[in-house]
């Protein structure tokens, strides 16, 4: 439902905040609305049913319970006239999961009454796609424990509110996430990574072949110097996490501009065949905000996540490589 809610309200312009932080007071979200130069904050209590009228007097009177400056607001699948009616007369917002809402606080007022009823949609049978899907999925299989809270799933101001429980809600629909305790998710982890190799259509962007006659290792701490952001990958980056073999050659991201061949004195390939260094520029940015630094030799090399690196391991090819991809996998699903 919350989801649904952030989505309506992010679909009419509206920037939305989202704290499902328990300790606030026994309410199940903070909301906090902003639309052009008016901001207002809204603890949510959410209801898997519109409540029937004889039911509100309880839950009208916790409005003496918000946090001071926010207004209490009613979640809900669908509300009718008659309670939607009695809540704004109490001092309540309401929403509901079908497009409706009625958002009032001191000075700020958003409202719509959706004509009908959403279709019906049906059950999805892939991952997600579009902006954000991979990064949020990609961060659900490499955190370092069994739940998740979803604030560290969007990145920093990569992926808004809205958007990450749109992920979340259609790999719930696949049985491959649940919600844990609030503000936090599950993961069937090990499901959720094979489903990603097998879907993950690759980092799109860009992509050169260099060669060097220098060590992979140390073209990446080389690359790491530079003032230029950088993220190593295969096959320096799986080396660092789970050393398995020595790496041959090195995949490197970087943003537009970086001129990666003339930092490392590489030269150009003629393709993936004589070359040792991939250097990528990708449409996937999320590549860079779930990358974190390893100390090698007093630099530090900014590593993709692992689930990066084990694609980019089958990517690149090779026995040897699949071998060192699942050790990568072993450590990943143990953490």
């Amino acid at each position: 439902m919350l989801y649904d809610v952030v989505r309506d309200l992010e679909g009419i312009g509206a920037q939305v905040a989202v704290d499902e932080n328990p300790a606030r007071l026994g309410f199940d979200a903070f909301l906090e609305v902003r639309l052009d130069d008016r901001t207002a904050g809204f603890a949510v209590e959410e209801k898997r049913r519109c409540p029937y009228p004889g039911e509100l007097g309880h839950l009208l009177n916790r409005a003496i319970v918000a946090p001071p400056g926010a207004v209490p607001l009613l979640a809900a699948p669908g509300v009718s006239e008659g309670v939607a009616q009695r809540l704004i007369a109490s001092g309540w917002s309401w929403a509901d999961g079908e497009g409706s809402f009625d958002l009032r606080a001191s000075g700020f007022r958003l409202r719509q009454r959706a004509v009908q009823r959403r279709p019906e949609r049906p059950e999805p049978t892939t991952l997600p796609r579009g902006p954000g899907s991979w990064g949020v999925i990609r961060a659900l299989i490499a955190a370092p424990g069994p739940t998740v809270e979803v604030a560290n799933l969007r990145g920093p101001g990569q992926v808004t509110a809205g958007r990450t429980y749109q992920v979340l809600r259609k790999l719930s629909a696949l049985a491959l996430v649940e919600p844990a305790q609030r503000g936090s998710w599950r993961s069937d982890k090990e499901a959720l990574l094979d489903r990603y190799l097998a879907e993950y259509p690759g980092p799109g962007g860009s992509v050169t072949h260099l060669y060097s006659l220098d060590e992979p290792l140390e073209l990446a701490r080389r690359a790491s110097a530079t003032a230029a952001k950088v993220v190593i990958s295969a096959d320096v980056g799986a080396d660092l996490l789970v050393p398995w073999r020595r790496p041959d050659h090195l995949v490197a991201y970087s943003g537009p501009g970086a001129f990666l061949g003339k930092l490392l004195g590489a030269t150009p390939a003629h393709g993936r065949h004589d070359a040792n260094i991939t250097w990528r520029v990708p449409e996937d940015t999320s590549i860079f905000y779930l990358a974190r630094p390893v100390a090698v030799e007093g630099v530090q090399v900014v590593v993709a996540d692992p689930v990066q690196l084990i694609w980019e391991l089958g990517a690149l090819g090779g026995d040897d490589r699949l071998e060192a991809a699942e050790k990568l996998r072993q450590w990943l699903l143990s953490r």
